[in-house]
């Protein structure tokens, strides 16, 4: 039996939002903010407590791998992708593993399937088209941008689901280019694969394919999407039920059968066509690919055996290259902290401070650089050394060059009282 989107919601609990003043030109999209909330009776204890933080924070390995797995459905528009995701839904619900469900589509009437986290919740799509003055396409890209920027809450929540959920499903509009080339497409899937099996679903329909050179550019984009993502991908062809899928399937893994269709059409773009089909044919001929139909379910069981066979890819392939990516994202940040500290100390060097000096305390290296001044002479106690840390070793590195202005600022006032007795200011 099929759980209503409102009860479900209420299982979770809800994400809401406010974008009620209209931006000034200092204003950013961080204006809009996002807060996950317990609902009565929610079964989800403690999805309050989550709070926004950094992506190296919440993007940290736990060490649980065993789930939930993620399944991100993508294509263009009119493909198929959102009655695909309800097709899915009720196959996973008949087999007694209801999967939750998360709609990124914020221009999305009304989804045929029960919703756990709603992107219309949190942005209102009509609101950011007035407020940013966006067209359609603009407003949903844009929308995508802020709601990515409170992911790290939803992330939160399908750590809580590992236990309860084997599959997340993930439907997104049809403006493909938010996982192209937006910011949010890449916040979105590293974070997810960072931390569970993630499988990319490419879906495009096979009525559309009969054209050759629509083929080849689906290809095209489907190895794009793989390079972009670098994850497991799937090129599902989905309504088979409206035409025979065999055409596409020797397209895919015999170049000489794709090139006489081609061959056959005598239009312009057919030589550039051809020439993309031979250079790719070696990528895309090796990409998982699967025939369904969302209308009648043909396929399904094909459709959960290459996700299947993709979460091991994803573990052997994928997750050693997202762990790798990760440590290096860390080591680039402490380097350019260091050298940032390191270009500092030789500036106050150069201007004869050399009774400056910034300590980085041991334990917080590597998550964030906390910077102390110390402007005591060598005669100070230790006690007052000790007091003198505890006091600034959580201060910022901008409140520190801030410190720093505004002594010598009080130095160069006294200077030019004292006439040329050029005595130091004591420090407060």
């Amino acid at each position: 039996m099929d759980v209503k989107p409102e009860q479900e919601k209420m299982d979770i609990g809800e994400i809401v939002e406010n974008v009620d003043a209209k931006p000034t030109g200092t204003e950013s999209p961080e204006n809009v903010k996002v807060k996950v909330e317990d609902t009565p009776g929610s079964n989800t204890s403690g999805a309050s407590a989550a709070t926004a933080s950094s992506s190296e924070e919440w993007m940290e390995d736990d060490g649980d791998h065993n789930g939930p797995i993620v399944i991100i459905m993508v294509g263009m528009a009119a493909s198929g992708k959102t009655s695909l995701t309800q097709r899915i839904t009720s196959e996973l619900m008949r087999r007694g593993t209801p999967p939750y469900i998360i709609n990124l589509d914020p221009a999305c009437l009304d989804p045929p399937y029960p919703v756990n986290i709603d992107i219309r919740d949190v942005v209102k799509y009509k609101k950011v088209m007035e407020v940013y003055n966006l067209g359609p396409n603009g407003a949903i890209v844009t929308s995508l941008n802020l709601f990515s920027t409170k992911f790290d809450e939803v992330i939160n929540i399908i750590k809580q689901k590992r236990k309860t959920h084997q599959y997340v499903l993930i439907d997104t509009p049809g403006q493909i280019e938010v996982f192209m080339w937006s910011a949010s497409g890449s916040i979105i899937t590293e974070s997810l694969a960072a931390l569970f099996p993630t499988v990319m679903i490419y879906v495009t329909d096979l009525i559309s394919n009969v054209n050759p050179i629509t083929f080849i550019s689906n290809m095209t984009y489907a190895c794009s999407m793989l390079y972009k993502s670098k994850l497991p991908l799937i090129v599902t062809l989905n309504k088979c039920d409206a035409i025979d899928p065999t055409f596409a399937k020797e397209w895919i893994t015999d170049f000489d059968a794709f090139d006489s269709a081609l061959q056959s059409r005598e239009e312009y773009t057919s030589n550039l066509a051809s020439s993309l089909a031979l250079g790719l044919e070696e990528f895309y001929n090796k990409i998982e690919h699967v025939v369904v139909s969302a209308y009648d379910g043909f396929g399904m069981d094909d459709f959960f055996n290459a996700v299947q066979k993709s979460v091991k890819e994803y573990e052997t392939v994928f997750r050693p290259m997202y762990e790798k990516l990760i440590q290096e994202k860390k080591e680039k940040s402490l380097k350019k902290q260091k050298q940032q500290l390191g270009k500092l100390k030789k500036d106050l060097r150069a201007d004869g401070d050399a009774d400056s000096c910034f300590v980085v305390p041991g334990r917080d290296a590597g998550t964030g650089m906390t910077l102390r001044l110390d402007n005591e002479d060598d005669s100070s106690t230790d006690d007052e050394d000790a007091n003198v840390k505890e006091e600034n070793e959580e201060e910022s590195f901008s409140q520190v060059l801030n410190k720093e202005a505004n002594r010598r600022s009080e130095k160069y006032s006294d200077d030019q009282g004292q006439g040329s007795s050029g005595a130091p200011s004591s420090k407060t």
